[in-house]
């Protein structure tokens, strides 16, 4: 497994979710995203809500931590590694209404959460034990909005934050 595998699930539960909004789902983050990535999905789709609004995802590790829990010798019993997951959500409305693309952004946001919630393993138990229960939950957090230099362009920049847990001691425990 290792963290080039916990990318590409996180990517490839996102992209199997249908989110509202969502254009491309990067594995990584890119030097300059193109325009098209708001505009159509893997899938050919378009993403613009009735409001204007469309985002890009980039999934993004920059902290992983492996560790054992138990002291019962040199195996690998309950070896795992916690991955600090950051979803940099490009968001951008084009409407020019604040207020509707700010309604926009809380429902993907709260529609991530959910879904990271509503499946521990990510849809990939083989690699994923536990993604954002326990104590570090899900964050999400907005930045400071900002409008495009000719003020047709909105943008609410969203990051959603959360532990995923890669079980590397055999079996998952029931």
């Amino acid at each position: 497994m290792g963290r080039q595998a916990v990318r590409q699930g996180v990517a490839e539960y996102l992209q199997g979710l249908n989110l509202p909004f969502v254009g491309t789902i990067y594995v990584g983050q890119p030097l300059i995203a193109p325009e098209e990535a708001y505009d159509t999905t893997l899938s050919g789709l378009i993403p613009l809500s009735q409001n204007g609004s469309s985002c890009i995802i980039m999934v993004d590790i920059p902290y992983s931590h492996r560790q054992r829990e138990t002291l019962t010798g040199w195996g690998a019993n309950d070896d795992s590694v916690p991955h600090d997951i950051h979803l940099w959500v490009g968001f951008a409305n084009t409407s020019g209404d604040a207020i509707a693309a700010q309604a926009d952004n809380d429902v993907l946001a709260d529609t991530i959460v959910s879904m990271i919630r509503a499946d521990p393993a990510l849809g990939n138990p083989a690699v994923f034990w536990d993604s954002g229960l326990g104590r570090t939950g899900v964050d999400v957090r907005q930045h400071m909005p900002f409008q495009s230099a000719d003020g047709t362009v909105i943008f609410l920049p969203l990051s959603i934050e959360f532990q995923a847990w890669e079980w590397l001691s055999g079996p998952v425990p029931q």
